[in-house]
């Protein structure tokens, strides 16, 4: 991946999935040591969240993932789909059925 901005980077990996060190740091293109840096200032912001996961043998593995805080950053799809629906029904129904529709849906 290996951007100008690893802690970005970092964001965008954790929302696709939880993950370690040993995960990030190879998708990063950094080192384990690097990775850890960047972790802990986003640890340290808050906009990420560490989980230690008992292993069989030696030391609990930790698992980052985005906090609540980190989420919010994120721009959600669903603004964009629901305007190309509406886009669509404008275009099938016209613009008066598609507003007496949401009339009354705004009255349920």
């Amino acid at each position: 991946m290996q951007t100008e901005d690893p802690r970005s980077d970092i964001l965008n990996l954790l929302k696709r999935r939880d993950s370690s060190v040993d995960e990030l740091s190879p998708e990063l293109g950094i080192s384990p040591t690097a990775t850890r840096q960047h972790l802990s200032i986003l640890e340290r912001d808050g906009l990420i969240k560490r989980t230690s996961v008992k292993e069989k043998f030696g030391r609990p593995k930790v698992i980052y993932s985005l906090s609540e805080k980190a989420e919010g950053l994120f721009q959600k799809a669903y603004s964009d789909f629901f305007k190309w629906i509406i886009k669509d029904m404008i275009e099938r129904e016209g613009p008066e059925r598609v507003r007496s529709l949401m009339e009354r849906l705004g009255t349920q």
